[in-house]
Protein backbone atom coordinates (compact mmCIF):
# COMPACT_ATOMS: atom_id res chain seq x y z
CA UNK A 1 0.00 0.00 0.00
CA UNK A 2 3.35 2.29 0.49
CA UNK A 3 3.43 2.67 -3.51
CA UNK A 4 0.11 3.82 -3.22
CA UNK A 5 0.21 6.58 -0.56
CA UNK A 6 3.10 7.78 -2.26
CA UNK A 7 1.83 8.23 -5.73
CA UNK A 8 -1.09 9.76 -4.07
CA UNK A 9 0.78 12.04 -1.39
CA UNK A 10 2.88 13.65 -4.54
CA UNK A 11 -0.72 14.95 -5.85
CA UNK A 12 -1.72 16.32 -2.36
CA UNK A 13 -3.62 12.74 -0.52
CA UNK A 14 -2.44 13.13 3.29
CA UNK A 15 -2.75 10.04 5.35
CA UNK A 16 -3.13 9.83 9.05
CA UNK A 17 -3.70 7.06 10.73
CA UNK A 18 -6.19 7.57 13.78
CA UNK A 19 -4.51 4.89 16.72
CA UNK A 20 -6.23 4.23 20.06
CA UNK A 21 -2.53 1.75 20.19
CA UNK A 22 -0.22 3.03 22.20
CA UNK A 23 3.20 4.51 20.16
CA UNK A 24 5.00 1.02 20.67
CA UNK A 25 2.08 -1.05 19.17
CA UNK A 26 1.56 1.77 16.28
CA UNK A 27 5.38 2.00 15.66
CA UNK A 28 5.24 -1.94 14.94
CA UNK A 29 2.11 -1.85 12.53
CA UNK A 30 3.88 0.87 10.83
CA UNK A 31 6.99 -1.48 10.44
CA UNK A 32 5.43 -4.55 9.89
CA UNK A 33 3.15 -3.12 6.75
CA UNK A 34 6.21 -0.68 5.39
CA UNK A 35 3.84 2.13 5.96
CA UNK A 36 5.46 5.78 6.08
CA UNK A 37 2.35 8.26 7.32
CA UNK A 38 1.76 10.61 9.81
CA UNK A 39 0.27 8.83 12.85
CA UNK A 40 -2.47 10.75 15.19
CA UNK A 41 -2.29 9.41 19.18
CA UNK A 42 -6.57 8.96 20.53
CA UNK A 43 -5.79 7.13 23.30
CA UNK A 44 -8.62 8.94 24.64
CA UNK A 45 -10.66 8.06 21.72
CA UNK A 46 -11.92 11.68 21.23
CA UNK A 47 -11.53 11.99 17.17
CA UNK A 48 -13.11 8.47 17.36
CA UNK A 49 -16.42 9.44 18.77
CA UNK A 50 -16.19 12.46 17.11
CA UNK A 51 -16.33 10.14 13.89
CA UNK A 52 -18.64 7.66 14.78
CA UNK A 53 -15.76 4.84 14.51
CA UNK A 54 -17.61 1.53 15.65
CA UNK A 55 -15.33 -1.00 14.19
CA UNK A 56 -11.77 -1.31 13.47
CA UNK A 57 -10.77 -0.44 10.53
CA UNK A 58 -12.17 2.29 9.61
CA UNK A 59 -11.48 5.33 6.76
CA UNK A 60 -12.36 8.50 6.50
CA UNK A 61 -11.93 10.69 3.03
CA UNK A 62 -11.80 14.43 3.27
CA UNK A 63 -12.04 16.64 -0.02
CA UNK A 64 -9.38 19.59 -0.12
CA UNK A 65 -12.05 21.67 1.79
CA UNK A 66 -12.18 19.26 4.53
CA UNK A 67 -15.52 17.39 3.78
CA UNK A 68 -16.51 13.99 4.48
CA UNK A 69 -17.02 12.68 1.22
CA UNK A 70 -16.33 9.31 2.00
CA UNK A 71 -16.26 6.62 4.69
CA UNK A 72 -16.03 2.82 5.09
CA UNK A 73 -15.42 -0.07 7.79
CA UNK A 74 -13.30 -2.89 7.20
CA UNK A 75 -10.92 -3.96 4.23
CA UNK A 76 -10.85 -6.61 1.78
CA UNK A 77 -9.24 -8.05 -0.95
CA UNK A 78 -11.21 -5.05 -3.78
CA UNK A 79 -10.73 -2.53 -0.96
CA UNK A 80 -8.16 -0.83 -2.46
CA UNK A 81 -9.40 -0.50 -6.21
CA UNK A 82 -12.60 1.07 -4.80
CA UNK A 83 -10.88 3.64 -2.63
CA UNK A 84 -8.64 4.64 -5.91
CA UNK A 85 -11.65 5.72 -7.39
CA UNK A 86 -13.03 7.83 -4.23
CA UNK A 87 -9.42 9.55 -3.74
CA UNK A 88 -9.37 9.98 -7.81
CA UNK A 89 -12.51 11.88 -7.27
CA UNK A 90 -11.71 13.75 -4.51
CA UNK A 91 -8.32 14.97 -5.92
CA UNK A 92 -10.09 15.97 -9.42
CA UNK A 93 -12.71 18.49 -7.05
Amino acid sequence: MQPEIEYYRERGLRVILVTGDSKTVMESVLKQYNLTVATLDDRNREIMQLLGVRAFPSGFLFDRKGRLVESFVGWGRDSLAGWKEKVEEALSQ
